[in-house]
This record gives C-alpha cells, sequence and structure tokens, in this order.
C-alpha cells in the first residue's frame, strides 16, 4: 500500500499521515463456479447503524458497508457502552477470527450477493485509526479478515486476512491516520446468497487499545475490492 491520506474532520482528533507496514497472510481459494464483480474495483463504505450516523450509540455488531457514500458531517460515539469519545474503541486481543467479545472487534457486512462474484486481487482496506488516546511513540496493531458469511446457517468461512503493524502508529501526531491494509486473494468465489464480511481486531502486538473511526466524509473508512 502507498502513503496515508491526510484530511481534516471532528471527533476524537484531526487527521493526519504516516508511514505504515504491511503484513500478510492467505488461506487458499475454494473452487466454487467463477464469476466476476460487475464494475471492478467496487469500494465499499463502512457504515455505522442508523447510516447517515445521526447521534452516539452503543457498540453494535454487524454492521453494513455498501456502496453509499459517508455523508455524516459529525463522528459521534459510536460505542457509549465503552467510554465518551467519538468513534470506536477495540480492546486488544489475541484471540483471532473467532473473536466473539463484541469490545474487540467491529464486522461489516455486505448486501446479499445476487449471484457468485470472484475475488481476484488484492482487497484494499482504508480504516482511520489511532492509538487509544493518541498515545505518542506506540506500537499499533490491527487485522483485517475478509470472510465469506452464509445467511442461511449463520456460518463464516474466512477468506484471507493481513495485519498492519507498526511500531510509531501515530508518526509524531495526536490525530487520527489513514491505516492501508492490503489482503491479497487468489481465486476465491463467493457463492450467490452469501455476504461478504470484514471484520478488524487490535492484535496483542498493539502498546494498548486502538480506536477506529468511519461513516462520516472525513473519516470514510472503506473496502475496495479487485
Amino acid at each position: 500500500m502507498g502513503a496515508l491520506i491526510a484530511a481534516f474532520g471532528a471527533g476524537r482528533g484531526v487527521a493526519s499521515s504516516s508511514a505504515l507496514f504491511v503484513a500478510s497472510a492467505q488461506n487458499a481459494g475454494n473452487a466454487l463456479t467463477t464469476g466476476t464483480w460487475v464494475v471492478p474495483g467496487v469500494t465499499w463504505t463502512l457504515h455505522n447503524r442508523p447510516t447517515p450516523p445521526v447521534g452516539s450509540t452503543t457498540a453494535q455488531a454487524n454492521l453494513s458497508m455498501d456502496a453509499s457514500p459517508a455523508t455524516a458531517a459529525t463522528l459521534y460515539n459510536y460505542d457509549t457502552n465503552a467510554d465518551s469519545q467519538p468513534g470506536r474503541r477495540l480492546q486488544k486481543t489475541g484471540t483471532g477470527p473467532g473473536e466473539t467479545v463484541l469490545a474487540r472487534y467491529a464486522n461489516w457486512r455486505s448486501p446479499v450477493l445476487t449471484t457468485a462474484r470472484l475475488v481476484n486481487g488484492t482487497v484494499s482496506v482504508q480504516l482511520w485509526s489511532a492509538v487509544a488516546s493518541f498515545q505518542l511513540n506506540r506500537a499499533g496493531s490491527i487485522v483485517a479478515y475478509l470472510r465469506d458469511y452464509n445467511p442461511a446457517t449463520n456460518t463464516y468461512l474466512e477468506i484471507a486476512s493481513a495485519t498492519r503493524t507498526n511500531a510509531n502508529w501515530q508518526g509524531g501526531r495526536s490525530t487520527w491516520v489513514l491505516a492501508g491494509i492490503a489482503i491479497p486473494v487468489v481465486g476465491y468465489t463467493v457463492p450467490a446468497g452469501h455476504r461478504v464480511e470484514l471484520k478488524v481486531e487490535a492484535t496483542a502486538s498493539a502498546y494498548t487499545n486502538m480506536w477506529i473511526a468511519y461513516d462520516t466524509m472525513s473519516y470514510a473508512s472503506s473496502i475496495t475490492l479487485p
């Protein structure tokens, strides 16, 4: 991934930029009948519920991601049951993709796919983030899991994952930074009737908890599939 993007906005801080390090890992693809994305490079915006946000909420699971852009001007507190800060906190964990404690992950699901779709290439996650309290000179680490969700059985299959870890996540800035995470996928087909899911966690390599921001014009976190 390239350099981070700088921007300004409200919330736990003002957006800025920083260098990044991405380490990736992927499992084997499946052998289902392949299709193609209707539009190559489809980008889905990560939303809160409701969207656009109209106020603060408790932490919520199974949020939506779709092609609708973020239109809200204000970054609200997305986990009032955790803290009083805008955005959302991810308690650091080493559990992995099976993590079930909501305070330790955030996840988003695409609309139901009407036809089987092939994912082949680099999936790009762009996530506004920070080390909790914008602590400087501290390690940050976020893992992103790309998953195949079957609504009929309420089950998941991990497609691939990647982790961004940086010893100086904030890069000297007491602000939000845009973390780019590249997930390589080789020939995986998501069946018709399934949904694509993105799940993110702060890993045990982080100095402390991580913060994330999304679903505002200034902090429009997203995922792009090839």
